[in-house]
C-alpha cells in the first residue's frame, strides 16, 4: 500500500494498493503524483524514505515544481 500523509496533522490524504500493479510504492507513486497535486495544490515538500531519492522519482517530483526531503532526516 502507498499512501500519502499530511504527518502534523496525523492524516491520510491518498492511498493505492500496490498489488494490482505488481510493482512497489516508487514505481506506484510515479503513476499518482498529478492526482495529490491536484487534490493538494498547497503542498511545497514531500517527504519519503531512501528509496524516494532515486533520481527518475525526484524529476517526477520536481516536474511539480515540489521540494523532497528526506524523512530520515527531518
Amino acid at each position: 500500500m502507498l499512501n500519502v500523509f499530511a504527518q502534523p496533522a496525523k492524516t491520510c490524504l491518498a492511498g493505492w494498493s500496490v498489488n494490482g500493479d505488481n510493482t512497489n510504492e516508487p514505481a506506484c507513486w510515479k503513476k499518482h503524483p498529478d492526482e495529490v497535486i491536484q487534490l493538494y495544490p498547497a503542498l511545497p515538500i514531500l517527504t519519503g524514505d531512501a528509496v524516494y531519492t532515486l533520481r527518475p522519482l525526484l524529476e517526477v517530483i520536481y516536474q511539480y515544481h515540489r521540494d523532497f526531503a528526506n524523512s530520515l532526516v527531518l
